[in-house]
């Protein structure tokens, strides 16, 4: 999402999956008096629905303590990936991603299960997991790679795709984010060595409308020529979909 006017459509999306994930009809939301949540077509709908809406006074967000805490914990995190992988802050949102993504698949005291198996009705799996800001390795097909061009190109792990079985890869050199399974992680990672400032590095600017940093450090390190046609790591097994 965007902007706040996105928030009615993510509403309903939200609501159509999660009514039909759990059997259950959505009876209350709470939220605060933003004019997203207030405006007539949301009111409208929600009566529809026969959902009640709850909202909080201005300036009062303990009312709704649960959210509100919650926004402090994955502030927080998405500050300690950032300052952990060396990377700017316009890959935030990459990383609050990454964040709310390794939520739903950790225990939480309060049920003893993790959101995933709660939402889903089974364990979720792991393996695939990787720190945000690794440095990873795409292969390059043998059909569009000359005999000279490597293997492989040199990125960092930004999180995890959203639609298929694979990972955001952003490749400083092409300054862009692809999503990919072809991809072979640094088992050597050191967590904020991706882009280490201290290494031997330039920098490349990226254009001014660009979602990202204007400046973004890169490793100066020749790729090697790595191992193996890049079938995929089989450590990427671990994908699962989030559905039954």
């Amino acid at each position: 999402m965007k902007n706040k006017s996105e928030v009615f459509d993510c509403f309903t999306q939200f609501q159509k999956r999660a009514e039909r994930y759990l059997n259950s009809k959505i009876i209350n939301i709470r939220t605060d008096q933003g004019m997203e949540f207030c405006h007539n077509e949301f009111q409208k709908f929600l009566d529809n629905q026969g959902i009640r809406a709850e909202r909080t006074n201005e300036y009062t967000p303990e009312q709704n303590g649960v959210s509100e805490r919650f926004n402090y914990t994955a502030l927080d995190a998405v500050k300690c990936l950032l300052k952990d992988s060396n990377l700017r802050n316009g890959f935030g949102a990459g990383a609050l991603l990454c964040f709310t993504y390794m939520w739903n698949r950790i225990c939480h005291q309060s049920h003893n299960k993790t959101p995933f198996e709660l939402y889903c009705g089974r364990k979720p799996s792991i393996r695939h997991l990787k720190p945000f800001g690794a440095t990873a390795y795409i292969g390059t097909p043998r059909q569009l790679r000359t005999k000279l061009q490597m293997r492989a190109e040199k990125g960092v792990m930004v999180g995890y795709a959203m639609q298929t079985k694979g990972y955001r890869i952003w490749l400083p050199a092409e300054r862009k984010i692809i999503e990919t399974i072809n991809v072979t992680f640094d088992n050597g990672f050191n967590s904020g060595k991706a882009l280490d400032p201290n290494d031997s590095k330039f920098y490349i600017s990226t254009e001014s409308n660009s979602d990202l940093e204007s400046e973004i450090p890169i490793t100066g390190e020749i790729l090697e020529d790595v191992k193996s046609e890049f079938s995929g790591d089989p450590n990427t097994e671990g994908f699962e979909p989030d559905s039954k």
